[in-house]
């Protein structure tokens, strides 16, 4: 690939050597489900390389767009010498003027990528949110009073599914930390005794006999104490309403990106990359130089200073009636 002269360093270094290639991420992505207890079944490995591929070509197409488009050279040419990073007293462990410009490009790289993605989403509306939260705390708490001091009033270790039973018991308890109890998964002729996730212990009875004895791993949380307290249910719904509760109250004053549900993808990129990363990396808006960086990423000519400040407008609020009397 030929970048132009005047693409930023950084650029280009993270286009050839810092990306992870595809199959050092599915490399990766095994190593993880191996630790899990999981294994990737072809259609999965697939449709993980699939994945993988995407997005090395989306990102691939964003760092062409940034280091080779004719509009990008007097932006960068703005970016490199506005970029707020180089400022003694805020960012005293980044003085150096390389290493500066090459934490701006990459994290300008990021953002870009993230506010794309916010503005491909669904968004929601604040007041769908704040009855979906107001729902939730109501269900909760209405389970919780028919409940409460039930049969069903137990922990939660009672609905694990078995392949959870097994990952825990193996992976995080490890039986042979139990008082001389063990996983048996085979025996010396490879013949599988027992089930994946059982364990079992050889023990001496009273009259001197041994004895061999087996838990099945859907009885193992009954018989041993996992936790100085496990909590039953009904103090989980609980805690579940509660957090409903608080999160709707939360809802009504949090800062949102997108406020209306009309507002266009177009306009949502620009909210995003602006209060995300753009005013606190800046320290001014530079509207030209950032409708010229919208116009390129987004393949858009129409993108003007004016679409930017348009879109940075916050929502007008209602206006209340009038009493009447």
């Amino acid at each position: 690939m030929k970048f132009k002269a005047w693409t930023p360093r950084a650029l280009i270094d993270y286009y050839y050597a810092e990306r992870v290639d595809i199959d050092g991420s599915l490399e990766g992505c095994e190593r993880i489900a191996e630790k899990t207890g999981e294994k990737l079944t072809e259609k999965s490995r697939k449709e993980l390389r699939e994945q993988l591929e995407k997005e090395k070509r989306e990102e691939t197409a964003l760092i062409l767009k940034l280091g080779t488009h004719d509009e990008m050279q007097s932006v960068w040419k703005e970016l490199c010498k506005r970029s707020k990073r180089c400022e003694q007293v805020k960012y005293p462990y980044r003085d150096d003027p390389e290493t500066c410009e090459q934490f701006m490009v990459l994290e300008l790289e990021a953002n870009i990528t993230s506010a794309v993605y916010e503005s491909k989403r669904n968004h929601t509306k604040r007041q769908d949110d704040i009855e979906k939260y107001k729902s939730i705390a109501d269900a909760a708490h209405e389970l919780l009073k028919v409940l409460y001091n039930s049969r069903l009033d137990t922990t939660v270790y009672r609905w694990y599914s078995p392949e959870v039973k097994n990952a825990i018991i193996e992976n995080d308890l490890i039986p042979e930390k139990l008082s001389g109890y063990a996983s048996c998964i085979k025996d010396e002729d490879g013949i599988t005794r027992l089930r994946k996730g059982d364990i079992f212990r050889e023990d001496i009875d009273e009259y001197g006999w041994g004895r061999a004895e087996y838990i099945p791993s859907e009885m193992f949380f009954e018989r041993f104490v996992i936790t100085a307290h496990r909590p039953v249910m009904s103090e989980i719904l609980k805690n579940l309403a509660e957090d409903a509760k608080e999160l709707a109250e939360e809802t009504k004053t949090e800062p949102r990106i997108v406020e209306r549900s009309s507002l266009s993808p177009t306009s949502i990129f620009i909210r995003t990359l602006y209060e995300e990363f753009w005013l606190n990396e800046f320290g001014s808006p530079l509207y030209r130089t950032f409708a010229a960086l919208c116009r390129v990423v987004l393949d858009d000519p129409e993108i003007t200073v004016d679409t930017v400040k348009d879109a940075l407008k916050p929502p007008k609020k209602k206006k209340k009636g009038k009493n009447r009397t």
